[in-house]
Formats: C-alpha cells, structure tokens, sequence
C-alpha cells in the first residue's frame, strides 16, 4: 500500500498489508522496470492501518529517513493464541 519513490527514482517504498515498511531497489533499461525482492525496513504503527483510507508517510530525498503518522498508545487488538504441541492437535 502507499507507494513512495525515493527522489533519483531508484528505490520504491511501500507498507506491506501486516503495517511492515518495505523497500525495493528499481532498475531500468528504459524499457522494463526490474524490482529486486523486497525487504523488510521496520514495524509501523500507521492510523491508515486501520482506516486504511489516506495516505500517511513520506520519505526524504535521500531515502534514509521517514515521516509517519503514528499510534500512540496502546492499541485494542487482542491478545496472541498460543498453541503448544501442536503437531499432536494434527494427528486427531
């Protein structure tokens, strides 16, 4: 979601649908354009993860700094499931 070009237009960056800031390098040949694979940044805490209607970051020129909207507080998700020996649970 909410792609950003770096500004020489040499990387790209995006929130993954789990909130994760994402960046790939781009090339081209002025033909194509070649993604590499892309790789994980840092966890955000973006409100538009959660109305997911605007778009709330921006990136500096250089691509090494960000500007996020961020929650801040505790947030009202549920707490995690573990489930222990669950291989045994496969076998019933």
């Amino acid at each position: 979601m909410y792609p950003v070009w770096r500004a020489d237009g040499n990387e790209l960056f995006f929130v993954a649908a789990d909130g994760q800031m994402m960046s790939s390098t781009v090339t081209t040949d002025k033909v194509e354009f070649e993604f590499s694979t892309p790789k994980v940044l840092f966890k955000t805490r973006m409100l538009s993860a959660l109305a997911n209607n605007f778009h709330e970051f921006d990136v500096s020129p250089d691509g090494q700094r960000f500007l996020i909207g961020t929650l801040i507080g505790e947030t009202k998700a549920a707490p995690p499931t573990v489930i222990m020996n669950w291989p045994a649970l496969l076998k019933k």
